[in-house]
């Protein structure tokens, strides 16, 4: 019947030497694996992309998309090994390149700053014994792994970078550039007073961090402060 699953899998994350999973996928909706808060497999290792790939059900077998999205702009082709791929070592697959994955055990490589590694396995009919991977709307959290240390700002600092990083909060899709004036406007601050701020929350992430690691970009804070502290967010935007 035209209704009936194909075939039910799960997907394992492995970042480095850790591992999570393995997560029985959503056939009702796709499911991100990335950085993100908003990822259904979620790891907040600050070297793994915040939308590395996207995994979607379709009658035909698993849909898997390479995304665009890397570490500093880093071109991120995948590796895919399978028994339907012919090539010794797996086939290259560019960033956006979609993949149709029939019945098998999968595996799935990115080369960036760390390996990456997911695993595709098949799942037998019923996979409640599995907890199900579910990309989540924002305000709520993705399956996480190791959690970094956590962020402490001031109700001040909190408000200033929600104001500051608006259109990321909100899914602009344009990169964001410092807008102080319009954006002190919307914390009920002066421009030199957010600037302030922004300095020394950009400090305080920075606090312990090797030299070659620290933060200086303006859209890499405000992702960090989203995405990977989650210090603000959309409850915390001026009215």
């Amino acid at each position: 019947m035209e209704d009936e699953v194909a075939w039910y899998a799960a997907a394992s994350l492995q970042v480095g030497t850790k591992t999570l999973g393995p997560f029985a996928l959503d056939v009702d909706a796709p499911v991100t694996i990335g950085r993100s808060r908003r990822c259904g497999i979620c790891s907040t290792d600050e070297r793994v992309p915040r939308e590395l790939a996207t995994i979607r059900f379709s009658h035909e077998g698993w849909i898997l998309e390479n995304e665009r999205q890397t570490v500093r702009g880093r071109i991120a082709p995948m590796r895919v090994s399978g028994e339907f791929i012919a090539t010794r070592g797996g086939a290259l697959f560019a960033p956006r390149a979609k993949v149709l994955l029939q019945p098998a055990e999968w595996k799935i490589e990115w080369d960036l700053a760390v390996k990456i590694v997911v695993t595709i396995t098949p799942l037998p009919d019923d996979p409640s014994d599995h907890l199900l991977a579910r990309d989540k709307r924002f305000g709520e959290q993705g399956i996480g792994t190791l959690a970094p240390r956590k962020l402490w700002l001031t109700d001040e600092q909190t408000i200033r970078m929600a104001a500051l990083y608006a259109p990321l909060i909100r899914g602009d899709e344009r990169a964001p550039k410092p807008h102080y004036v319009a954006a002190a406007v919307l914390a009920g601050c002066t421009a030199d007073q957010l600037k302030s701020t922004h300095q020394n929350v950009r400090r305080k992430v920075n606090v312990g961090r090797s030299a070659d690691s620290k933060i200086t970009d303006f859209e890499e804070l405000g992702y960090h402060l989203i995405d990977v502290e989650g210090a603000i967010g959309e409850d915390d935007l001026p009215d």
